[in-house]
């Protein structure tokens, strides 16, 4: 199906790029991924007139997430204390043009849909 290579609407970029790395020392580690999504069109089937052409391109788009734990490895369980941030430059993903019927406004299996956002928690072994 190389006709749909660089059509986003049905989630096929030319380009997709997952970088994902980590780096324990002693009880601290750290994590980073990235994501990296290539420009393309909205839909390479449409012929010229049936979409504006300020909706045909859309950009390409980059997210970074980071990561820190500690792990307390003398406590009953070894609980691992965590933080992640995830989308650190709050990048929205592109607007794809859609039909307003399924309110759907992006392609979430390739965009962060949510924004910047944090969390943690506590992991143990029982």
């Amino acid at each position: 199906m190389s006709e749909y290579a660089g059509d986003l609407a049905y989630g096929s970029p030319k380009w997709l790029l997952n970088l994902i790395t980590s780096y324990d020392r002693g009880p601290i580690g750290f994590d980073l991924s990235a994501r990296f999504v290539s420009s393309g069109e909205y839909n390479t089937t449409y012929v010229v007139g049936e979409l504006a052409p300020a909706n045909q391109n859309l950009p390409s788009n980059f997210t970074l997430n980071t990561g820190i734990r500690y792990k307390l490895s003398s406590w009953p369980g070894a609980p691992v204390l965590y933080c992640t941030i995830s989308n650190v430059l709050n990048k929205a993903p592109p607007l794809i043009p859609g039909t307003g019927l399924t309110g759907v406004e992006t392609n979430a299996a390739l965009y962060d849909t949510m924004g910047r956002y944090f969390f943690g928690g506590v992991r143990m072994r029982f």
